[in-house]
This record gives C-alpha cells, structure tokens and sequence, in this order.
C-alpha cells in the first residue's frame, strides 16, 4: 500500500543521468544525434566529450546561473518582460540606475 519515492540527498540536487548533470548529458546526446545523422559518431563523439569538459569546467568555475547571463550579455538569450512596463530587465552594460 505504500509506495517508495526518491528523496534526494540535498534538496537543490539536479537531476542525473548515470554520473553526468542533465544540461552536460544534453551535450553529450545532441553531439552523439548529430554525428550519426552525418554518419561521422567517432568525430563528433569526442567533439562532444570535450564540448562537456569545457562545458564542465566553466560551469564549476562560476556561480550558479552564470552562464545564463553570460548568454544574456552576447545577446544569445532574451529574458521576457513581467508586467505592463517593458523591458524590466536593464541591459548588462548599465551599472547605475537612477530614478
């Protein structure tokens, strides 16, 4: 009559794929997809290992969230504005606001 559910150990905890995060098994897979769509998996196998070992790297070298902004500050990535006055969000250059 009960049934057994996972509690993860910490709360924050991301879900995992084997030993990797979600968004690093992504890059695995996507790079794995592509290559046997061309029919070159070995070349874009190890292209995809080390686009995560980079990938990897620079998510542990940052805070939580960094490279979500660092799209946002190439224009990669667009945030939506909440509410009836647009463009909430000021540009990443601006460091001061005034009213």
């Amino acid at each position: 009559m009960t049934e057994m559910h996972y509690i993860p150990k910490y709360l924050n905890a991301k879900p995992q794929f084997l030993w990797w995060e979600i968004d690093e098994a992504l890059i695995i897979f996507a790079s794995l997809i592509v290559g046997r769509m061309l029919d070159k998996l070995l070349i874009f196998g190890i292209i995809g290992f080390v686009l995560l070992k980079i990938y990897s790297k620079l998510k542990n070298a940052k805070q939580e969230g960094y490279l979500i902004h660092m799209l946002y500050a190439l224009g990669l990535v667009q945030f939506k504005s909440n509410g009836i006055i647009k463009n909430k969000i000021p540009h990443f250059y601006i460091k001061y606001f005034v009213k």
